[in-house]
Parts: C-alpha cells; sequence; structure tokens
C-alpha cells in the first residue's frame, strides 16, 4: 500500500490560504475609477412578440450614456456556442420570460436601474415558431435485443412516468466582471469563465474583431462544481464597452430567476418469475430551451447517462429534445447529462418495493461484471467498482439497522428511505491534456493547464500531488489565473475527465522536470542521476544540497506535461441512501440522513470530497418537482455522511479515477425514491400488470 504525505490526508484546504489571508482577488476587487454600468431591460413574458420600445424618458435622463436596441448590434447580432440562433438583444419574436431586449449604459447602479424600469416595452401575443423553422426538435435512438417480444414475455410489466429537474444555479457571469478598452479598438476581460480562450474568441466573432484583440482573464471560480458561464451577459458587455469607450460592469439583477430545465421520462420494464430484469424501455422528453443550437450535445449526454451500470439484454432508449420557453442554454453542462440518470434509480427502487425485495441486493443481481457487455456494446474487461459500492453499503451499520418505523398517524407524520446507484463514465473521446511547468529560481513552482480556470477541488488536488510527487512545500506551488492570450494554456476544455488528463500532465511534466535537475546536477556539480527533491528553493540528493539558482539561473525550467484522456471503464460509482420524514398535512419535508458510498479509487482530498457531498445533497435538495420547498435542510454534520471505498486504480494518477458529477444524480435519486416511499405514491394512470 503506497503511503502519501499529503494525499488522502485531512486538514486545511491549501488552496484556502489565499482567501482566509485576504491576499485573494476576485473580480469584484477590480474596480476603475471611470466605469459606468450596465443593466438591461427584459421581457416580461414568453411566447410573446416585441411590438414597440420607447426610450424617450430614459434617454433624458442625467447620467445615461447610451441605450442599444436590436437594431443597432452589429453583425447578425446572435451567438451561440455549437450554432449562432441566441439574439443579443431580441428584436421580435421572445424566446423566454426575462430574455434581454434593451441595454442601458449609465455612471451610476441606481441611474441604470432607473432609466431600465423608465423604458416602455409593448409586447403581442405571439410564438416562437421563427426560432426554429430549420429545427422542430432532435430525436436519437437506440435499442439492443428484441423488447417488445420481451416485455410480452415477462411475468410482471411496471410501466411509470418519472419527471426531473435540475438545479437553478445563477450563471458564474452573473456576479461581477469587468470589461475596459485596451487602447486600440480591443477589449479586456476580467471575468469567471471555465473556458477562457473558447469565450475570447466568440466574442472577437460575434462583436466583429481581431480575435487578437480580445484578452479574456479569470480570476477565481469557486466550488466544486462552477455554474455555467451566461455568454450573453459577456457579449453583451463587450458590446457595451466598444459602444462607450470606456470601462463597464454588469449591474447585477437580484430577481433574476434562473431557468431550470426539466425532463419527462417514460421508463418500461419487464422481470421474469424469480424477479429478475429482463427488458427495459425508456423514452425521454427533453427540455431543449428557447433555441435548439446545443440541443444536439444534450441529446449526446442524455443517451449516455440514461442507463445505468446495469446488465440489460433487451434495452430501446429514444430520446427527444424539444424546444420550449423555459431559457437559453447555450452549451449543455456535465449536470444536464448526469441527472438523467435519476429517473431509472427511482423506477429500480419503486420496483423493488412492489416486488418485495431487498433494493440493494436486487440490483446487485443484474449489475455489470467482468466480461458483461454494456448497454452500448462495449465489454466490460476490469472489475466494476460498481459491485464495491453496493457491497460495501449492504455491509454497513446504517444499512443493517435501517429504520422499520413508517408511520405515526397522530402526529400525521410518515418516513421513507431510498437507495440510488449513479455512475460517472470517463470516455476517451476527450483530447489530452497539456499543463506547462515552471520551475523558478526561488524554488516557486508554476502550473499552467486547461483552457480555464479550475475550481477548489482540482487545484487541490494538484497542490497535494506537487507536494508528494515533488517532496516540495504545496505553498510553493502557484496556479496562476486563466488568461486566453496565454499560449501554454492550451490544453482541453474543463470536462468529467479532467482531473485524470490534467493529474497525467502533471505527473509526465514532473518526470521531465526531475530528469531535467538530475542532468543539471551531474553537469554542474558531479552529482549522480539518484533521485532529486525540491525544497524551498534547494535541490536536495541524499546528503547534498545546493540552491536551484546556482542551477536554473533567473530564467529557470520550463517542461511540458501531456495527459491522455482514461480508457473506457474508468469511471466513478456511487450509492446514496436517504432517510427523509414528511408531514402528511402540508407535504413538507425533512431530510434525516443522507449516506454515501463512494468508489474513486485513491481519494486525494477527502475534505473537497465532502464539500462535493454537501454541496451534492443541497442542489438535489432544489432540483426538480419531486423536490421542491423543503421544510428544513440537512444542516448537522453527522446527517451526511461520506464513505470512499479504499481502493486504488493501477492505471490511474497516483490511484484516482475521475470524480465528475457522479455524487449529484446519486444523491438527488435517493432523495426523490426516500420520499416516494414515505408518501408510498400510488403509479397513477399507469402502473404495473
Amino acid at each position: 500500500m503506497v503511503s502519501y504525505r499529503w494525499i488522502g490526508k485531512h486538514g486545511m484546504h491549501l488552496a484556502d490560504e489565499d482567501a482566509m489571508s485576504g491576499r485573494a482577488r476576485f473580480p469584484a476587487d477590480h474596480m476603475p475609477e471611470d466605469c459606468l454600468w450596465v443593466a438591461l431591460v427584459g421581457a416580461e413574458r414568453a411566447p410573446a412578440r416585441l411590438a414597440a420600445v420607447d426610450c424617450g424618458a430614459a434617454r433624458a435622463m442625467s447620467g445615461v450614456v447610451d441605450i442599444c436596441l436590436a437594431d443597432d448590434l452589429p453583425g447578425s447580432g446572435h451567438f451561440g456556442v455549437h450554432g449562432d440562433d441566441h439574439p443579443l438583444l431580441i428584436g421580435g419574436a421572445v424566446g423566454y420570460a426575462g430574455e434581454p431586449l434593451a441595454m442601458v449604459t449609465a455612471k451610476s447602479p441606481e441611474i441604470a436601474r432607473r432609466a431600465a424600469a423608465a423604458i416602455l416595452v409593448t409586447l403581442e401575443p405571439g410564438s416562437t415558431a421563427g426560432n426554429h423553422a430549420e429545427k422542430e426538435g432532435l430525436h436519437s435512438r437506440f435499442s439492443c435485443g428484441e423488447v417488445a417480444k420481451a416485455l410480452d414475455k415477462a411475468h410482471r410489466v411496471f410501466e411509470r412516468e418519472w419527471h426531473v429537474g435540475e438545479p437553478a444555479i445563477q450563471p458564474l457571469a452573473d456576479t461581477p466582471a469587468v470589461v475596459w478598452p485596451d487602447g486600440r479598438g480591443g477589449l479586456e476581460l476580467l471575468a469567471r469563465s471555465r473556458w477562457v480562450q473558447r469565450d475570447a474568441a466568440l466574442l472577437a466573432r460575434v462583436l466583429g474583431i481581431p480575435p487578437e484583440k480580445v484578452r479574456l482573464r479569470c480570476e477565481r471560480v469557486e466550488g466544486p462544481w462552477p455554474a455555467q458561464e451566461d455568454l450573453g451577459n459577456m457579449l453583451r458587455l463587450g458590446l457595451a464597452c466598444l459602444r462607450v469607450g470606456a470601462p463597464v460592469r454588469l449591474v447585477p439583477d437580484r430577481n433574476r430567476v434562473c431557468g431550470s430545465r426539466q425532463a419527462s421520462v417514460h421508463v418500461t420494464t419487464g422481470v421474469n418469475r424469480s424477479g429478475k430484469l429482463v427488458a427495459c424501455r425508456i423514452r425521454c422528453q427533453l427540455d431543449g430551451g428557447a433555441y435548439l443550437s446545443g440541443a444536439q450535445a444534450y441529446l449526446d449526454l442524455c443517451m449516455a447517462n440514461l442507463l445505468g451500470p446495469y446488465r440489460l439484454e433487451h434495452v430501446e432508449v429514444e430520446a427527444g429534445v424539444l424546444p420550449s420557453h423555459s431559457g437559453a442554454y447555450p452549451d449543455p453542462h456535465i449536470w444536464h447529462g448526469a441527472m438523467l440518470g435519476v429517473p431509472l434509480e427511482q423506477h429500480l427502487d419503486w420496483m423493488a418495493r412492489e416486488l418485495g425485495r431487498d433494493p440493494l441486493a436486487w440490483r446487485q443481481s443484474f449489475v455489470l461484471k467482468v466480461g458483461d457487455f454494456d448497454a452500448l456494446g462495449q465489454k466490460v474487461e476490469r472489475p466494476h467498482g460498481v459491485e464495491g459500492v453496493i457491497r460495501a453499503a449492504r455491509r454497513s451499520k446504517a444499512w443493517r439497522h435501517r429504520s422499520r418505523r413508517r408511520r405515526d398517524a397522530s402526529a400525521h407524520l410518515c418516513w421513507g428511505q431510498g437507495v440510488a446507484l449513479a455512475r460517472q463514465e470517463a470516455g476517451s473521446q476527450t483530447e489530452p491534456a497539456r499543463m506547462i511547468l515552471e520551475l523558478g529560481a526561488d524554488g516557486v513552482l508554476r502550473l499552467l493547464c486547461g483552457r480555464g480556470q479550475l475550481g477548489h477541488g482540482l487545484q487541490e488536488a494538484l497542490r497535494r500531488a506537487a507536494a508528494d510527487r515533488l517532496g516540495m512545500d504545496p505553498g510553493l506551488l502557484v496556479i496562476p489565473p486563466a488568461d486566453s492570450q496565454d499560449a501554454s494554456a492550451a490544453g482541453p476544455a474543463l470536462s468529467a475527465s479532467s482531473s485524470w488528463r490534467l493529474l497525467s500532465a502533471f505527473l509526465d511534466g514532473a518526470d521531465k522536470l526531475e530528469a531535467l535537475l538530475a542532468l543539471l546536477a551531474r553537469d554542474m556539480l558531479g552529482w549522480g542521476l539518484e533521485a532529486v527533491k525540491l525544497d524551498a528553493g534547494m535541490l536536495r540528493q541524499a546528503k547534498r544540497e545546493a540552491s536551484l539558482e546556482q542551477l536554473v539561473g533567473a530564467e529557470g525550467l520550463r517542461v511540458e506535461g501531456r495527459g491522455e484522456a482514461p480508457p473506457r471503464g474508468r469511471g466513478a460509482y456511487a450509492l446514496s441512501m436517504a432517510r427523509v420524514c414528511v408531514d402528511e398535512l402540508s407535504g413538507r419535508h425533512r431530510l434525516l440522513s443522507l449516506e454515501t458510498w463512494l468508489d474513486v479509487g485513491q481519494v486525494l482530498s477527502p475534505d473537497s470530497l465532502a464539500r462535493h457531498h454537501a454541496l451534492a445533497c443541497e442542489m438535489a435538495l432544489c432540483a426538480g418537482q419531486n423536490l421542491a420547498h423543503p421544510d428544513e435542510r440537512c444542516s448537522a454534520p453527522d446527517a451526511l455522511r461520506l464513505h470512499p471505498l479504499r481502493t486504488r486504480d493501477a492505471e490511474g494518477p497516483f490511484g484516482a479515477r475521475p470524480l465528475g458529477a457522479v455524487l449529484l444524480p446519486a444523491a438527488a435519486a435517493a432523495l426523490a425514491a426516500a420520499l416516494a416511499d414515505a408518501l408510498h405514491s400510488e403509479p397513477g394512470p399507469e402502473g404495473s400488470k
């Protein structure tokens, strides 16, 4: 068993030192003296059509610098990641409530708000059919075996429709961002973005300026799962800056309600006389939002996540993305796919109750094993961690001594519990990661990685990896903010396998750095080629030591590491068990406990993992119709328990596997199943036969 000094150990979050000491700078800390403020005017309802906009009163107000409408936009006035169908400012059909139609630039946020409120907007009844003239929706289908015949021969068929929602998280760009002119006809932006190079290229293309004249820098991105950027607001700020020739910031809209995608999933399953699952049919209707340019990417995420890690001989999946007025989603997030694993887990938990089976033992009878083929036809060549999490949960005290108490009629209370299994598959389709390691003469190691700013989880993992791999003080590791003009940050965009690729790139770079240092020590100092260690600006080998400045000079050393994507089957697995208490009169519920068993290989930072778990619980409580209006959220530390399995992946960096968003669907499905168990919800018009 490999032992580490920093990896896998509890303690203070190393990446938090700057924040706790006050040294960390956020976008809100940058305030130019001549900064102007931009307020957006949104449509009150959708569907509708914009009939007229009266800006006379707003233009007459003192302190108003500029008002921009759809007719003032450069070029087509549209943007998008996968296709330009999102308008910067609407001039006709309204896609969703709150969609911006005018932009006011003023000398203070108060003046900007008053001017925006003074703009008179006239809307007519209408539809967004014009936005979908070319795309009425996308559909995808996958089948294996003979589902219809298997369902006809099944001893018992379970059929039910499930609804799942996604957490409504405020976009990153709604936090203070600053845009100012660079004096050469270009723009410089300081904002929160995970894909700085992609977003900078989008800004240049839509605003009609050369790419080299757009610079996007990122300060800090908080949280393990940073929310999706509002690309439209970034572009609107850039446009306002070009029009007025002065720095601008966005006036925060405290009344804004973020859209939340909904999905309807119809699941039909059949079992034989022994209770074995023999067939499964899933028909899913997805919410594509007001504009469908990102629908294909959303559909691909859906097809990859609808089926769990189960052995299904007869399976059929059909999914479609349809337009709606819920909001605009230019680029699907990993959440969008992860949450779609929830309905099948709810369905399996309901089936186990109807069949009178232990939900864990029953699932274990048909999970994937070595030699099996998954639903996509891929052969399982390595042991799946799914069996490990099920065995660990079944052996746990929480499961063996789970409460049998169901209902207290006098107090109108009922209790329920549910379990759910989730996986985060990290395939090999993503491109390799590049990372630049720069070692200075003072012993400070700078890591330049990825196309955007890393969250706390990855920063913490890299700090611990550097401390253990190179034997250096983790405080001497610096991860600079992402910069779109930094060529060394030309790695791939972040995804579910980011941790694997970035850690692998670091290890590759660390090997090259050590080899280069050993060669320099041999040639300049006459040392041997044994292993060397870095320690506070010194290079040490056995009992010898020398200053780095003596070896590397003032320029320092620079090497590049490369990290390949993980092979198929290297995903993470999680199993959650939730207990809830429901008031039958009011329908409000209280979360009593949420326990999760997790197999991600070697855990690099247990504290970061605990943060992931707490955030997954909070987001699951807010996600979907089944989890609306919680009466009391889980705040007691002992109510949230995370049990990482003590495993290592021989091929993974430091024995770890990609984590991704596996905790969110497991927690959400377990909570929803527990509520259904407590309320004894009936199947409705379509039940089991």
